[in-house]
């Protein structure tokens, strides 16, 4: 009697803890530690609060399949709040099981037709499908359910950018720009859209520019933004502003603070033209060559519908360091065979200008004359 009385205790002082644990960890936000006690317990020891808690945390650490699991066991143990239909319809998206996502946000919005999170959810699932009208409909039927609901603004612009109609996308980050308060992270967004229409669709670079300025103001330490000024401005010729943010990306990439990938590739996109039509990409090593071999420039001259690489050159340290360093244009076949061109220079200041109209004599037309050895700035 007295070691049935004993393990009764034990087993009331572990559910004790192990209930006050799984509510800290949640109200703690503390979602990887609430992932992993998930393995540690029997399930059929939970309730249905619990499994909620555990299948918030699957969702909110991306393992979806793991918090759907778990949201229909918090379902199935009466906990049947519409968050977690909509939350699971959410996880369901992202496995990209449309139906199945579509039936509980459709179940969401009968119970609260009013709450925009809902409709706006049941967007992002067209958007997801790629049905861009349909996503856009719904859209902006959520600007009509609540005015202080930010998110369809930015959208609907997304939206029309999928779909590859860049005058509209424009117009609609602009109106998302006005419409979100600077505090919202979409408002950051719709600058960042405005700067890449700005530059790859009306060709402003200015006003480019002025997005990106904007949303800097908002995010110093956001290096994509910085990667689109430096486009920008090497587009409007202003290497000098350009060279100064390519030095403050490169200090970020020696302290280890850039995207991890930039921080793979070692070299970033400074510089894009186009050339009978085709684009071609200009992308600056970000380590310091030294050595001989060692990688300045490389450039893509991309197909026709600008998805596959046609041509690849690169600028090579020709000679070992402590001598006279040459810097030497090759193009690169799809084998990896390097076969030099008759284009070099004496350093490594080569300008983007002087780099384009190289490869432009390659493209366009035969070799007539060979650029300056000396540094173009």
């Amino acid at each position: 009697m007295k070691k049935i009385l004993v393990a009764t205790l034990s087993f009331v002082f572990i559910t004790n803890v192990f209930t006050q644990t799984v509510e800290e960890l949640y109200e703690a936000k503390d979602y990887q530690g609430l992932a992993w006690l998930e393995g540690k317990v029997a399930k059929p020891s939970i309730t249905g609060s619990q499994a909620y808690m555990f299948a918030f945390a699957f969702f909110q650490t991306e393992n979806d399949s793991k918090a759907v699991e778990y949201f229909d066991a918090a379902i199935k143990k009466g906990y049947d709040s519409v968050y977690v239909h909509f939350y699971k319809s959410v996880c369901l998206r992202y496995l990209k099981k449309f139906t199945e996502a579509h039936n509980e946000i459709d179940y969401c919005i009968q119970i609260k037709p009013s709450q925009p999170k809902f409709l706006n959810e049941k967007g992002l699932i067209f958007l997801a499908q790629t049905q861009y009208d349909q996503a856009i409909a719904v859209f902006e039927k959520v600007k009509q359910v609540s005015s202080n609901f930010y998110e369809p603004y930015y959208w609907i612009a997304y939206t029309y950018s999928q779909k590859k109609d860049d005058k509209n996308a424009l117009a609609a980050y602009y109106a998302a720009k006005e419409r979100i308060i600077p505090q919202n992270r979409y408002h950051l967004l719709s600058l960042t859209g405005i700067g890449q229409l700005e530059y790859s669709f009306t060709k402003d670079y200015q006003k480019s520019i002025n997005a990106y300025n904007d949303a800097l103001q908002l995010s110093a330490q956001n290096y994509e933004l910085y990667f689109g000024l430096i486009k920008s401005y090497n587009a409007l010729k202003d290497s000098t502003k350009a060279d100064s943010l390519f030095a403050l990306v490169k200090t970020a990439f020696d302290n280890g603070e850039l995207p991890k990938e930039e921080l793979k590739a070692q070299n970033i996109v400074i510089a894009e033209f186009t050339s009978k039509g085709q684009n071609v990409v200009i992308r600056k090593s970000l380590l310091s060559p030294k050595n001989k071999q060692d990688l300045l420039f490389k450039i893509f001259l991309m197909d026709k519908t600008g998805d596959l690489i046609e041509r690849k050159f690169e600028v090579l340290q020709s000679s070992e360091a402590g001598t006279a360093p040459r810097f030497q244009l090759i193009e690169q076949d799809k084998t990896g065979k390097e076969t030099p061109t008759p284009y070099s220079w004496t350093n490594d200041k080569i300008s983007v200008n002087t780099l384009e109209q190289t490869i432009r004599l390659i493209l366009e037309g035969p070799a007539k004359a060979k650029p300056s050895k000396k540094a173009s700035k």
